[in-house]
């Protein structure tokens, strides 16, 4: 007899699990999925929700979000992928039934979060090849060598292949049905729709930047007028990242602004160190009153750590797509409307 689970498999990840640790997974959306449409008030209220549930997760380590589901169907052998170039396709494919929105939006932040980390990075390093301190040197290059993790990690919104071209190596993890193909090559490479030709863009920006000193913000102004939500998205992101950089002090829907975060509030809380892996001492602490910047780049590292491993996705894979089809029906006709955002604390 055949087990459910031999039909469908359904658990809950990590935003981290989603994506970034699906090195070679492209997700790929089909033709009869609407266009991309979270606007920046979507984007904002998620911003809100983190800096709230982060406010719970200092005192109570149960603290996660959870950000809906994401509900997919294997198609490693590209049966649904048009057009195709088959030597260049992703070892791993997944149908994205339902749950595009999310992942899109999510793929954006992590972007954004790699695009922050980078631009902060070489600040760090000149702060710690300036110290005299050598345990305060210690102590910031162990908080060097986060930073820089979370830079790796945060750079999964491509998949890395074998091929020697020095961008087309990359392939966007989300492409669009019939708008997109996945290529080696220029010949081959085609990212029309906005999310892929973003992230295309921006690894694209990555490459030219490598011998800079400085990295620069990615132009969104070459981009194609039909990305313009995308446009606005990322620079709404983009602000709320301010805002975490100055202390998490975000603005609120009816408009009050919060009260910021203090780094010294942050020494010894015991739940940083268990669910993010980034505890702060005194030591640290010191380092953020002396070095301003240094207080920016632990927020930045602990706002990246929050998405990643606290913002929580039920990702569920179907083994064919009419079963992934009645799923989603079930899951949209309950008689209750989804909820976008759920927060457990």
């Amino acid at each position: 007899m055949q087990k459910s689970l031999d039909i469908f498999k359904a658990e809950p990840q990590s935003v981290f699990d989603v994506i970034c640790k699906r090195k070679n997974t492209g997700f790929y959306m089909p033709a009869y999925q609407r266009p991309y449409s979270w606007d920046e008030r979507n984007v904002s209220d998620l911003f809100f929700d983190c800096k709230n549930v982060f406010d719970n997760l200092i005192d109570s380590s149960d603290a996660i979000i959870f950000l809906g589901s994401i509900l997919s169907v294997d198609d490693s052998s590209a049966l649904t992928v048009y057009p195709l170039a088959k030597r260049d396709k992703p070892e791993d494919i997944k149908l994205i039934i339902d749950g595009q929105q999310r992942l899109s939006t999510l793929m954006l932040i992590i972007l954004c979060l790699n695009e922050r980390l980078r631009i902060l990075l070489p600040n760090l390093k000149k702060i710690i090849n300036s110290e005299k301190n050598e345990e305060i040197k210690d102590v910031l290059d162990e908080l060097r060598q986060i930073v820089a993790q979370l830079e790796i990690d945060t750079s999964d919104s491509v998949i890395v292949t074998t091929a020697d071209h020095e961008v087309y190596k990359y392939l966007p993890k989300i492409i669009r049905s019939q708008v997109d193909c996945w290529g080696r090559s220029e010949k081959n490479a085609k990212y029309t729709s906005p999310i892929s030709e973003l992230l295309y863009s921006y690894q694209r920006h990555i490459v030219e930047q490598r011998d800079s000193a400085v990295f620069k913000p990615l132009d969104l102004s070459s981009m194609n007028i039909s990305a313009k939500r995308v446009i606005n998205n990322v620079k709404e992101i983009r602000k709320q990242l301010d805002c975490v950089q100055n202390g998490f002090q975000f603005k609120s829907p009816d408009g009050e602004i919060d009260e910021r975060i203090n780094i010294k509030d942050l020494v010894d809380v015991e739940t940083l160190d268990i669910c993010l892996d980034l505890p702060i001492d005194a030591d640290l602490a010191k380092a953020a009153e002396s070095y301003p910047k240094v207080a920016e780049i632990i927020y930045i590292a602990l706002f990246t750590k929050f998405l990643l491993h606290r913002v929580c996705l039920t990702y569920v894979e179907v083994n064919n797509e009419s079963y992934a089809f009645d799923m989603f029906e079930a899951l949209n006709t309950t008689g209750e409307p989804l909820t976008a955002i759920e927060t457990f604390v």
